[in-house]
């Protein structure tokens, strides 16, 4: 090695030792100023600040207390100590190189982070930054004030690995429980959660099976997990008086009496019972799993002579009023095809009419010539035909109306 080079190495060596003997530069924080959060959050906020200021390792920063104490011993209130100005009298109080200050507000969903250190020397900012956050105070609290002071710092952090995973379920009006702690229902998206760890999930509806599982969360984006609950069943008993009444839960039909153990998804329905000239039976139940429904019904009777008034006025409405819906639609759909083919055979018959007494009159006018005579007697005699043919029709579809209602008055009668 020669001279020169020796001398580089010792020269280097000094410096270092400079370097490492020499003491870290002083600093202090004061309050943020605080835009839309209250004034206890931004203090826990400016404590955490200190922290980390701390942790940098890069400053020898003055504690809250010895702060405070060293400013009302000189009468000064660091609370509305905004200005430069300030600080820097503040600063020069307290013997420090530099002073820390700045701001937190809020403006909608996103939080603004804004600081300034200022070198007392010069009185001049001697670094600055801004940072914004969107979500809550906490996400300031946990990723705002350390991204914001690292970069006012311009130090990198090790980036912290988080996990995050999607949860969906079927219904989606269960709930979603983590380590016994609800979430709510479907979706569920967890995030920030810590890799590694192990996570009891448990997904419960009163009227389906719980699902539970385990999962270890791995670093990023997990798998999306789905679970479809498996419907809870019910025991389900129906009796009474008339049988073979036809039996419909919330519109479904499932059967006729008596239903015995019978088994259907848990649930709150709505029961109807029937039976042809018998008065429904309305009723809300619940089926669950852990108790056997039993039903007993009594059906009133439908009033004979109402149905039977009904039919009186228009065949079939007695049969629809008794629920004989098959016979009451035929006879209401015979006596208006019977009513129909009257109406129009009566207008047939009286066109023929017209048409007969025309060629009629032509007949007995006629004095001055002989030679039509035969051929208008014999048209005359035709129409006349016709019209008594047309009116043959009408009187049959008029018995055949009067024997649709005669037989829909006897059935609802037998």
């Amino acid at each position: 090695m020669n001279r020169l080079q020796v001398r580089v190495t010792m020269m280097l060596c000094l410096l270092s030792l400079s370097l490492f003997s020499q003491e870290k530069q002083t600093i202090a924080v004061l309050d943020f100023e605080a835009f839309g959060i209250n004034e206890f959050e931004v203090q826990s906020l400016t404590n955490r600040t200190r922290t980390l200021l701390v942790r940098s390792g890069q400053y020898q920063v003055v504690e809250r207390g010895k702060m405070n104490e060293i400013l009302n011993e000189q009468g000064f209130q660091q609370s509305g100590c905004t200005t430069e100005e300030c600080i820097v009298e503040v600063g020069q109080l307290l013997g420090v190189k530099y002073m820390l200050g700045g701001s937190i507000g809020r403006v909608g969903e996103t939080f603004t982070i804004d600081m300034r250190m200022i070198d007392i020397q010069t009185g001049k900012i001697f670094k600055s930054a801004s940072y914004d956050v969107e979500g809550k105070i906490d996400d300031v609290l946990k990723t705002g004030l350390p991204d914001a002071l690292d970069k006012l710092l311009g130090t990198k952090r090790g980036k912290v690995e988080t996990a995050s995973v999607t949860i969906t379920f079927e219904p989606a009006d269960a709930v979603l429980f983590i380590e016994e702690v609800p979430k709510g229902g479907s979706p569920v998206i967890l995030k920030g959660l810590t890799v590694g760890q192990k996570l009891y999930i448990q997904i419960q509806h009163p009227d389906y099976e719980a699902a539970e599982d385990f999962i270890t969360l791995k670093a990023g984006v997990n798998p999306a997990m789905h679970f479809t609950l498996n419907r809870l069943q019910g025991q389900l008993s129906v009796s009474g008086k008339p049988g073979e009444a036809k039996i419909k839960l919330s519109g479904l039909d499932i059967g006729q009496s008596p239903l015995v153990d019978f088994q259907y998804p848990v649930g709150d329905y709505n029961l109807v019972i029937s039976k042809p000239e018998y008065q429904k039976y309305f009723r809300d139940i619940r089926i669950d799993n852990d108790n056997p429904l039993n039903i007993d019904y009594q059906l009133e009777p439908l009033s004979k002579s109402k149905a039977l008034v009904f039919s009186a006025i228009f065949p079939g409405a007695g049969q629809l009023y008794q629920r004989h819906s098959a016979r009451g639609l035929l006879l209401m759909a015979s006596a208006l095809g019977a009513g129909w083919m009257i109406m129009d055979t009566h207008s047939q018959f009286l066109d023929d009419k017209d048409d007969w007494m025309t060629k009629r009159d032509l007949y007995n006018n006629n004095i001055d010539q002989p030679e039509l005579w035969v051929s208008q007697k014999e048209a005359a005699t035709n129409a006349f035909n016709v019209m008594k043919d047309t009116q043959k029709k009408q009187y049959l579809y008029i018995g055949a109306l009067g024997l649709v209602w005669s037989i829909n008055v006897l059935d609802i009668i037998f």
